[in-house]
């Protein structure tokens, strides 16, 4: 080939990478490695206690999202392509947040801790616009999905790491906590007398792995009753085990629960569309067969650990109850004396004030979404919330199995803690679990075309 030709082949090639997408891949790859710049503000330290929610935050990941998204804005800019919004109801919804977001910085204690949540929340509406239009065949969804699945995977493996060792691998270069069973405010059980850690991964609390595990978990049950080839199948049945003994390691009780109830509900549903669709019936009993045996056996290890953990007279097991309560209790005196919401990002700086006398780590987000939107935006944020829930909702019919049951997934997560709301990786697992869902159902034709 002439030299030429050669050079005219490979900037063709170039050209032809979109570029926008293999940032956003980049992007969903990163999003639970917790690699960032921390900037700190008058609220950062309490008591010389770390305040996670009171300080600016800059991820790996957010500047592959803003990549993105500024190399989708110039493409669209340059062609003058339409933007598509998608369903109008969960558009608008996430205007009605953004518009009360706005509002309640008027009433925010700290005015730029608010500002920089909006920011966030600004950046989690755009990435929904641009999945609804950058995702637009099957085959880039599920490329996404793929891609979560690899990422979840290496942060089960350090999980499982981090369990034999007790703590902490050494892996801060991709974001890892320093974790010790010593350590104030890092979250343990005690095993036989001995205080124990529990697995973090690369993220910032052992709650949230438990959810990204789950999730991950479907997507991986959807490929795994795809394939054809047993090399292919057992290295899913591999995964699943690896997913299985992470989320046992992360003692989340409540992703215990969801995890016991909707991971078979959905092996169960996905067998029954496969079986209409006269699929290979003996095939999908034996990938049954092999993760029931999987199961099993994980379940026989763990026993004393799941017992052990589900003992609330145990003292520690009931201390993230009392906890909850009394901030739960906070937030309704907090509700009642500012019906317009703190702001946005500011229920810390105002529930410390009633915590007084309360150990410094206690002071952090009430673990219920939907009264932490209520304390913060008042009645209109709230409300605009809870008409997203309801819209999202709606879209279980209209999309595919791991997207609809990672939908319903969503909803004890919002109920019983805070993290898809203001914790960076878990608010945007969310915006992607939605947007996904929407690009599907506004697309379906075209991917099954």
């Amino acid at each position: 080939m002439k030299p030429s030709l050669l050079k005219t082949k490979i900037r063709d090639s170039f050209h032809s990478i979109d570029y926008s997408y293999a940032f956003f891949c980049l992007f969903i790859f990163s999003l639970p490695f917790w690699k960032r710049l921390e900037f700190y503000t008058d609220f950062s330290y309490l008591e010389g206690y770390f305040m996670e929610y009171l300080t600016y935050s800059l991820y790996g990941f957010d500047i592959l999202l803003v990549a993105a998204l500024a190399i989708w804005g110039i493409n669209i800019t340059k062609n003058k392509i339409k933007i598509k919004i998608g369903d109008k109801y969960v558009f608008f919804s996430f205007l009605a947040l953004l518009f009360f977001s706005l509002i309640s910085i008027l009433s925010a204690e700290y005015f730029f801790i608010s500002l920089y949540y909006v920011f966030v929340l600004c950046l989690g509406s755009i990435l929904y616009l641009f999945v609804l239009n950058k995702i637009k065949n099957i085959n880039r969804l599920e490329w996404c999905l793929k891609i979560f699945i690899y990422a979840v995977f290496i942060q089960s493996l350090i999980a499982i790491g981090q369990f034999i060792n007790n703590g902490y691998l050494g892996l801060h270069f991709l974001g890892e906590q320093f974790i010790s069973a010593d350590n104030n405010g890092v979250a343990k059980i005690t095993l036989d007398g001995i205080k124990h850690i529990r697995a973090y991964g690369t993220l910032p609390h052992p709650n949230i792995l438990a959810f990204f595990i789950l999730v991950a978990g479907f997507f991986n049950f959807y490929f795994l009753f795809q394939q054809k080839k047993w090399r292919q199948i057992n290295i899913n049945l591999a995964i699943a085990a690896i997913f299985s003994l992470a989320i046992l390691f992360t003692f989340s009780r409540m992703i215990w629960i969801i995890a016991f109830l909707m991971w078979p509900s959905f092996i169960y549903m996905t067998m029954k569309v496969a079986n209409n669709e006269k699929s290979d019936k003996t095939r999908h009993l034996e990938i049954v067969y092999a993760l029931s045996a999987i199961i099993l056996a994980l379940l026989l290890y763990a026993y004393p650990l799941i017992v052990g953990r589900m003992d609330f007279s145990d003292p520690g097991n009931l201390e993230s109850f009392q906890i909850r309560s009394i901030l739960q209790d906070k937030a309704l005196i907090m509700i009642n004396d500012n019906i317009l919401g703190v702001g946005l990002g500011n229920f810390t700086i105002d529930v410390a004030y009633l915590l007084t006398g309360y150990p410094t780590w206690v002071v952090q987000p009430v673990h219920n979404t939907f009264l932490l939107t209520l304390a913060e935006l008042g009645v209109g944020g709230f409300l605009s919330l809870i008409g997203l829930c309801f819209f999202v909702l709606k879209l279980i019919k209209k999309t595919i199995l791991p997207l609809s049951f990672s939908i319903l997934a969503l909803f004890p997560a919002l109920f019983f803690d805070h993290y898809l709301w203001d914790i960076r990786q878990g608010f945007f697992l969310f915006i992607l679990i939605i947007s996904f869902s929407v690009a599907y159902s506004d697309n379906k034709k075209r991917y099954h075309e």
